[in-house]
């Protein structure tokens, strides 16, 4: 058995009621500083006491005791989705809660000097860059059309696999 406490269980409870009177406007380290003890000390008999059931001498009926698990599992799937959307949010515009150099639009850091040579903050390309990219993406398609030809006109029949997404 370890040795026995040099504050009375009272002066715990005084020591919870008064940072709990303080509503959140104190810190542990504030209030414990003001009565003398260690702030882990009264984050510790904060947490003790937050433990312990309701004050009034009565352990919770079963009834109640299954409405608590039902109500913090609700809080724990709403606390899930709620960082779902948080976690979309900044997918989506890149904005939220990241600064400006980390996220741009929602790409990685650099993406843009990467993709054209230029500095982030000028337009993406001049027009003569944006038609040289489409022209090569019209040339891929075609190139894989050509092969697609090719195959078909050697005979190949081709078979969409089993879960294929393309409809045709």
């Amino acid at each position: 058995m370890g040795r026995p406490s040099k504050y009375s269980d009272e002066f715990r409870r005084d020591a919870v009621a008064l940072y709990r009177a303080a509503e959140g406007q104190r810190t542990f380290a504030a209030v414990a500083k003001e009565i003398g003890v260690s702030h882990g000390t009264l984050r510790n008999w904060v947490r003790a006491a937050d433990a312990e059931p309701a004050s009034t001498g009565q352990a919770l009926s079963a009834d109640e005791r299954a409405e608590l698990a039902r109500l913090r599992r609700a809080e724990r799937e709403w606390q899930v989705e709620k960082e779902i959307l948080r976690r979309a949010a900044v997918d989506s515009t890149g904005r939220c809660n990241t600064s400006s150099s980390e996220v741009l639009m929602g790409r990685p850091a650099g993406w843009m000097a990467a993709l054209t040579g230029r500095s982030p903050m000028k337009s993406p390309g001049a027009p003569t860059l944006r038609r040289e990219v489409e022209r090569q993406f019209w040339r891929d398609i075609e190139a894989v059309a050509a092969t697609l030809n090719r195959v078909t006109s050697a005979g190949v029949v081709y078979r969409r696999p089993l879960g294929d997404p393309v409809s045709g």
